[in-house]
C-alpha cells in the first residue's frame, strides 16, 4: 500500500489551499493521503473539493478548519474521510492541545480512548488506520529521569491502560495529521516511535513556513525534517519519493506499507 503524507505552507490563503488540496488528490495514484491540519477552511471550500473530485481510487483524510454546520454540532475543526469519490463526515473534534491539557485528567483521557474507538478508525484493504491529531499525541508521556522513555501518560489506571491497549491491538498504523510543528522535537519522536512499536507504522504530516509560537515567529523551511516523520517497529522510516513544490507551497512524501504485525 502507498501512502503520501502532504503539507502545506502556513502563509497559504484558504483559495490556493483549496486549489493544491483539490490538484494534488487527483493526480495522486496512492492509496491513501493524510493531509496536514487546516487542509480546508470550511464546508463551502469541502463541497467545493467534492464536486471537483475524479479521482476515485484514493482515500484521504482532510480537516476543515471552520465547521459551522449547525448548532446542534459542536465541532470546531472536524475530519473527512474522502472514499470513492465522496465525503465522509467523522463528526470528530480535537480533544485537547497539549500536555497539561491532559496531565492527570483521566475523564478527558477516557472520552479521547472512547472518540479513537468510536469515531477515529478506518479500514482500507483490511488494514486499520486509528487517527490521533495534533497535540493528542501528548496521550503519551516521557519520563526525563528514564532518557526520555515513552509510555501511556494514564499506564497506573487499570481501566485506561486496558482501554489503550485494546487499541494498539487493533491499529496497524496511527495517522497524525498536524496544524504547525512541535517543540520538543526529541520527545516527540519518541512518542511517535511509542505508538508504531510491535508492528506498527505512525505517520505524521504538519504544516511548514511561519507560524506563531507563543508569540514568537518560528520559520520552518520546506526541507526540515520537522514536517513529515515515519515510524515502523519503533524505527524510522524514509520515502520512496519525495516531492518539493518549486514555489514551496506544498510538500508530499511517499511511503510504501509493505508488511504489518
Amino acid at each position: 500500500m502507498k501512502i503520501q503524507l502532504a503539507a502545506f505552507n502556513d502563509k497559504s490563503k484558504w483559495a490556493k489551499r483549496l486549489e493544491m488540496t483539490t490538484e494534488i488528490f487527483n493526480r495522486s495514484t496512492a492509496d491513501l493521503i493524510l493531509f496536514s491540519g487546516n487542509t480546508l477552511h470550511n464546508l463551502n471550500d469541502l463541497q467545493l473539493f467534492e464536486n471537483a473530485i475524479t479521482n476515485k481510487h484514493t482515500q484521504a483524510v482532510v480537516e476543515v478548519s471552520n465547521y459551522h454546520k449547525d448548532k446542534s454540532v459542536k465541532l470546531k475543526k472536524a475530519l473527512f474521510y474522502v472514499h470513492d469519490g465522496k465525503l465522509g463526515d467523522m463528526f470528530a473534534d480535537q480533544m485537547f492541545a497539549t500536555a497539561n491539557d491532559i496531565k492527570n485528567n483521566s475523564n478527558l483521557a477516557q472520552e479521547f480512548l472512547s472518540e479513537l474507538q468510536e469515531k477515529r478508525r478506518i479500514t482500507i484493504d483490511g488494514i486499520n488506520f486509528t487517527i490521533v491529531r495534533c497535540g493528542e499525541i501528548n496521550i503519551i508521556a516521557c519520563k526525563q529521569s528514564e532518557d526520555n522513555r515513552p509510555y501511556f501518560r494514564f499506564e497506573d489506571n487499570s481501566e485506561l491502560s486496558s482501554t489503550f491497549n485494546g487499541i494498539l491491538s487493533k491499529t496497524d498504523v496511527f495517522l497524525n495529521p498536524v496544524h504547525t510543528p512541535m517543540g520538543n522535537v526529541k520527545k516527540l519522536q519518541q512518542k511517535k516511535m511509542y505508538l508504531s512499536r510491535s508492528g506498527r507504522y505512525c505517520l505524521s504530516t504538519n504544516n511548514f513556513g511561519p507560524h506563531d509560537n507563543n508569540g514568537k515567529t518560528i520559520m520552518t523551511s520546506i526541507n526540515s525534517t520537522n514536517i513529515h516523520y515515519a515510524y515502523h517497529n519503533g524505527m524510522e522510516i524514509h520515502p520512496i519519493e519525495e516531492y518539493c513544490d518549486k514555489n514551496d507551497l506544498y510538500k508530499i512524501s511517499t511511503y510504501e506499507i509493505s508488511s504489518l504485525k
